[in-house]
C-alpha cells in the first residue's frame, strides 16, 4: 500500500475570494460546474493563483467578474501549479462589483483559514527565527482525482502558547488550523 492510499481526506480553505474568468462546463461524469479563477492570500503578502470549482445547478450562470463570495472548499496545492479548489459551500455577495462601494460591507477578512487532517511523514525542523514547523501530508478528492500535497504547520515560539507545545510524532495523524503564511512552488 502506498503511502497516499491511507491519507484521510482533509484539507479545506474558508474565507472570502473575489472571482473572476467565470465560465460554465459540463463535469466528467455528467452535471455542470462553474469555474472561476480567483486567488489566495497569504500572511507574507504574496498570493497563490488558484482554480475555483463549484457545482452548478440547471439554469445557473457564472457570476460576474469581481464578484465577491464566501466560499468553504476542498483543496489542493499542487507543485508549480496554481491551487484547485472545489466549493461545498458558495455565497456571493449581493451588489454590483463594478459600484464604488461594493467592498464597503465585505469583512476585511482577506487571508483565508487553512484546516484539515493529515499524517506526519517527516521529522520537524527550526526556523531561525525559532519557530517550530512540522509537515503534514494530507490528501482529497479534487476536481475528479486524489491529489495530495505538504502543508507545513508553524509553532511560532514568540508567543508563550506555543513555546513548550509538544511537536506530533512521527506517523501520527494529527488535525490542523491556521492562516496561511506562505506557499512554496515546490
Amino acid at each position: 500500500m502506498s503511502s497516499a492510499a491511507y491519507l484521510p481526506v482533509a484539507l479545506n480553505v474558508t474565507g472570502f475570494f473575489s472571482l473572476s474568468n467565470g465560465v460554465r462546463v459540463q463535469s466528467q461524469r455528467g452535471g455542470w460546474h462553474n469555474k472561476y479563477t480567483t486567488a489566495i492570500s497569504c500572511l507574507s503578502g504574496k498570493a497563490v493563483n488558484a482554480d475555483l470549482r463549484v457545482y452548478s445547478p440547471p439554469g445557473d450562470e457564472p457570476v460576474k467578474n469581481g464578484t465577491i463570495v464566501f466560499v468553504v472548499a476542498k483543496a489542493s496545492f499542487p507543485s508549480n501549479a496554481s491551487a484547485i479548489m472545489d466549493a461545498a459551500h458558495f455565497a456571493p455577495f449581493p451588489g454590483d462589483p463594478a459600484a464604488l462601494d461594493y467592498e464597503d460591507a465585505i469583512p476585511d477578512f482577506t487571508v483565508p483559514s487553512i484546516n484539515g487532517l493529515g499524517h506526519i511523514q517527516r521529522a520537524h525542523s527550526t526556523l531561525d527565527d525559532g519557530a517550530r514547523v512540522f509537515p503534514v501530508t494530507v490528501g482529497d478528492f479534487v476536481s475528479h482525482t486524489n491529489q495530495t500535497c505538504t502543508v507545513e504547520c508553524v509553532y511560532d515560539v514568540s508567543n508563550n502558547r506555543w513555546a513548550s507545545t509538544q511537536l506530533p510524532r512521527l506517523n501520527s495523524c494529527v488535525a490542523f488550523r491556521g492562516l496561511c503564511r506562505d506557499v512554496s512552488p515546490s
